[in-house]
């Protein structure tokens, strides 16, 4: 069984031992790592190769947005999910501009992370979004 390489960027370490734990109970998902900052998501990225980045949005350091565009910008980049408490259309809007394939506000990321490792493995297309 194919397995998705999860990396984890939140500035939480209480979001992050979670996510992870939550992550975990599906076999298919492997977290391959986590970082407090958006400059060591950038770093992590480049050296893990993961296949989804959930990405904070806001963080010291570097924020999310800044992260998810240099991400992107590599070659044969990850697909970087946005996950914040920070929900509204101009977020969204910042967050696809800088190229994330999806958001999730955290008050729903245990209803909807695992739909967005779904779309992975149908190799869905486009922006995903919760709802």
């Amino acid at each position: 069984m194919k397995q998705v390489k999860v990396l984890l960027v939140d500035d939480s370490a209480e979001f992050l031992a979670s996510a992870s734990d939550f992550l975990a109970r599906d076999p298919r998902v492997q977290v391959v790592g986590q970082a407090l900052h958006g400059r060591e998501g950038v770093r992590l990225a480049e050296a893990l190769s993961p296949d989804i980045v959930f990405m904070d949005l806001i963080m010291p350091v570097m924020n999310g947005l800044d992260a998810t565009r240099r991400i992107r910008s590599g070659l044969n980049p990850p697909r970087v999910i946005i996950v914040t408490m920070h929900d509204g259309p101009e977020y969204r809007r910042s967050a696809e501009i800088a190229g994330a394939d999806g958001f999730i506000c955290k008050t729903d990321f245990a209803e909807h992370a695992f739909a967005m490792i779904d779309a992975y493995f149908a190799g869905a297309a486009g922006p995903a979004s919760s709802p």
